[in-house]
């Protein structure tokens, strides 16, 4: 049994296997769905010729791949060699790598929310999960205003999707009287 265990979406991960010809001849290689090989064919004209099969599978999309890897003659009437492929392929998480938001603002700030995730994700969604008091805090897209002074919890929603876990996180803010000029 081959197996490439769980792995991470969007890369390629390969394998060796190292076979040795016991006659000379044609030899055919076959790869079942989500895996390739290479060669795919080998022509040996000496007996105990030692060939590597490169075995790759690529982990485009989420999910468990099964399956069995062929090795056949072409020249003579023996069974094939098979070995059983397997992998999985699971969602990646996210974690933050940015958030632009302070602890503390005043009445008189405005604030532009701009997050990313260790991935490179930005699309987030932002919204006020609590306030103290009530409404002080108000979010339109990513603009961040205020209109009282307290305290407030925010959030930061990025939805994932395909090969990566959604993610969130939240931040307490404190927003202060502005300071007069």
């Amino acid at each position: 049994e081959i197996d490439f265990g769980e792995v991470v979406g969007g890369m390629i991960y390969q394998k060796e296997i190292v076979i040795t010809h016991a006659h000379a001849g044609n030899i055919s290689i076959s790869a079942p769905n989500g895996f390739s090989v290479s060669p795919t064919t080998i022509k040996s004209s000496a007996s105990e010729t030692e060939t590597t099969i490169t075995i790759t599978f690529d982990a485009k999309e989420i999910g468990t791949y099964k399956g069995t890897l062929k090795i056949s003659s072409t020249t003579d009437g023996l069974d094939p060699l098979t070995y059983n492929l397997e992998a999985s392929v699971a969602k990646i998480a996210q974690s933050l790598e940015s958030w632009n938001i302070q602890e503390t603002y005043t009445v008189a700030d405005k604030v532009t929310l701009q997050a990313k995730t260790n991935i490179g994700k930005t699309d987030f969604t932002f919204s006020v999960v609590s306030s103290t008091p009530a409404d002080i805090v108000q979010i339109d897209g990513n603009t961040m205003t205020f209109k009282g002074t307290g305290t407030a919890t925010i959030k930061a929603y990025q939805a994932g999707g395909g090969l990566y876990d959604a993610f969130t996180t939240t931040k307490t803010i404190t927003i202060n009287k502005a300071t007069p000029t």
